[in-house]
């Protein structure tokens, strides 16, 4: 298995609107993960945090977090 990578928000979430593109052709939850180089519970664990988002809010939370990052003392 290779190392692991950190997706940004962004990524977590074009990744979340591919795997429900393929789950509407009917690939299986095994398949999609495999698809996207992920494991199955990685995915359910982003559809929990990122589920109704859009890139663009995606962009906001990180955004918004790095600020919050950059006022710690």
């Amino acid at each position: 298995m290779a190392g692991r990578k950190r997706h940004s928000a962004e990524e977590i979430v074009r990744k979340l609107r591919r795997a429900d593109e393929l789950a509407a052709a009917g690939s299986t939850g095994e398949q999609i993960a495999a698809e996207l180089e992920v494991s199955a519970a990685t995915l359910y664990n982003w559809r929990r945090s990122h589920g109704g988002m859009d890139v663009d809010a995606a962009r906001e939370l990180n955004l918004g977090l790095s600020w919050v990052r950059s006022c710690r003392i």
